[in-house]
Parts: structure tokens; sequence; C-alpha cells
């Protein structure tokens, strides 16, 4: 009986037997593998997942070097769609100069997975929490993901499936009572405003500082395509500002967290020189309200009994909603930060 790929990936000699032609083609310069090191990131055996393999190489001129690679799997096939789209991210430039990604190697279909090099580096929220970051560092970190944001901005969505992006009633639960009545109230503005363009754009769909990636040698990129879809540049804008505002509070004050999220619309925006025009504005707030009431939910299924830290995000998420529907309101409405 063959191996399924769960065990397959459990076999240190059944990887070598199955990676090593390939790698040959990729790596010319290799001659043998002297160990791998199988360390599973994601429930192979539930049909999907990442897995690390760090391999011990001699090469062509008999010296030993450590090679790392990721192997996305999922048994569903949607691993081949990735990997066609880091191909196509590749070819648009993000595999060399300042702003990069990882590089993806072969699709295996009869196992139903991808072999890529990751981006080597450090991720910006690991260097945040060790404190190896400082507060210029932090915004320089900001304002390449800006810039890379921006770049894959403009890429045509038409190869990435749509998302619809809408507010149910049913989520509007999860704020407190006080205000549940003015945004069901809000409900029907909000969606308009969350429909997706006519012409779509891909957005990353997931943008925060465990996906960005700074190798410290000005080369820089955003990580995990998993969420990826065809729709509007502004949820992305949106995603990353609430996740700053909830994200940078255990680190700096609330006055530099403001700051750090004017820098990233500067950033952004000042990359085209396209102006802040109210109806965009409108437009981020809506997506603030969404991003925040997809984060309240997310948080609230994994953290049943909340410690003191995550409820002080819980009520800073509520009040984003509550201050972004305030906002849609006025006629002079303003972007929600910090406060």
């Amino acid at each position: 009986m063959p191996m399924t790929t769960a065990q397959l990936f459990t076999s240190s000699e059944a990887v070598t037997d199955l990676l090593w032609p390939r790698l040959r083609r990729f790596f010319p310069s290799l001659r043998s593998i002297e160990q791998i090191d199988i360390h599973s990131l994601g429930s192979v055996q539930a049909g999907r997942g990442v897995i690390r393999l760090k391999l011990s190489v001699r090469t062509v001129a008999k010296r030993q070097k450590q090679l790392e690679l990721y192997v996305n799997y999922d048994e569903r096939g949607s691993s081949e769609s990735i990997f066609r789209f880091l191909q196509k991210l590749q070819r648009a430039g993000f595999g060399s100069g300042v702003y990069g990604a990882p590089q993806p190697l072969w699709y295996d279909r009869a196992h139903h997975f991808f072999v890529y090099v990751p981006f080597a580096g450090d991720r910006i929220r690991d260097l945040l929490e060790q404190g190896r970051l400082t507060q210029k560092q932090l915004m320089l970190s900001v304002q390449h993901t800006a810039h890379w944001l921006h770049r894959f901005h403009q890429l045509p969505g038409g190869a990435a499936p749509k998302k619809v992006i809408r507010v149910q009633s049913t989520s509007l639960t999860l704020l407190p009572r006080t205000f549940q009545s003015r945004a069901q109230q809000h409900l029907a503005h909000l969606n308009q405003l969350l429909a997706a363009p006519r012409r779509l754009h891909l957005v990353h769909g997931d943008p925060h500082l465990a996906n960005c990636i700074s190798s410290g040698k000005n080369s820089f990129a955003c990580i995990d395509f998993s969420e990826s879809y065809a729709g509007s540049p502004v949820a992305d804008v949106a995603m990353f500002l609430v996740h700053l505002d909830v994200a940078l509070r255990a680190h700096i004050s609330i006055a530099a967290i403001r700051k750090t999220q004017e820098h990233f619309l500067t950033a952004y925006y000042g990359q085209s020189g396209l102006t802040i025009t109210p109806s965009l504005r409108q437009s981020i707030i809506a997506h603030q309200v969404y991003t925040a009431l997809v984060f309240l939910s997310f948080t609230q299924d994994h953290h049943h009994r909340p410690s003191p830290s995550i409820r002080a995000i819980l009520l800073r998420l509520q009040r984003i909603v509550d201050l972004g529907l305030k906002e849609l309101d006025s006629d002079s409405a303003t972007i929600v930060l910090a406060s």
C-alpha cells in the first residue's frame, strides 16, 4: 500500500528519496543529503499543513552546509493554487530587489504539495517582542510594509478567488448592547461601503507584523498568502491599521502608535501620489469596522476565559467599531487611529 503524504513526511528516508532528484535540478552543487530534520507546523494528518525541512547537505566541493525548505500540503488541491500564485509573484519581480516573497520550487501533483524556499529574515513581531526593535526601526518596517502592499496591490486580481466582504447582523451581537442598535442602523450603509470595486486587485488578506519579514539587508517581504483574494486594497490598509492599534499597545505609547499608523498611511498613499478623499476615508473606516468585528469574533472564539490582556484587546476592538460608526455619521469623517 502506498504511503499517504502524512506518512511520507514522518520518514526521513522517504522524504530524501522523494526530494533528491528534484533538489539536484534546483541546486546542482549538491552532492548528497546527510540528514533531514522534519518539523510539522500544521496538522498534516488532517490533510493540510506546512512542514519545515532542515537539511544537512554536502556539496560537490565536499563542503557541508545547511538548507532550509518548506513544504505546503493540502490534499484538497489548494496548495497548487498557492504555488502558482507564488510563481506569479516571482514573475512580477518579487524575487529580486528590496521587496521579496518566498521562492516556489516545484509542485508534486501525486502528493498534493509544493516545496519552497522561505524568505530569510526575522518576523517584525518577534523583533518587537524580544525588544530588538527601536521606534525608528519600527517606523521603517511599517514604511516597508506600506510599499510592499502598494506594489502587491498593483497586480490584477483576476486569477485570485473573489471574496464577499460583508457585515452580518449576527456579528453585531459581539458588541455591547449600548450601541448594538446604532450598529444595526448603519448596517446597510456599512455594507454599501464594503462592496467590492469594479476593478479588482490582489489583496493580501492577512497583513500583520508576524507576516512581515525583514532580512536586515534592506530586503523585506510579506508572507502567508492563504487568505489572499481579489478585492479592494483598502481592506489591507484598514486591517493593518487595526492590527497596529491592538498589537503595539504592550510595547509603545498611544501617541507613538498613532504616529506609526499615520506614517503607514502616508507611506502607502504617497507611493502613488493619491489624496485620501472623503469617500476613500469612509471606505477605510468601513473596513476598519469590519476588521474589528472579525478580530472580535476570532479572539472570543479562541479565548473563552480571557485574561486581563485579552479583555483589553476585546474592549479596544469594540471601541474601534464604536468610533468607526460615529465617524461614518460625520460629514468630515476621520480614520480611526489609536486613542
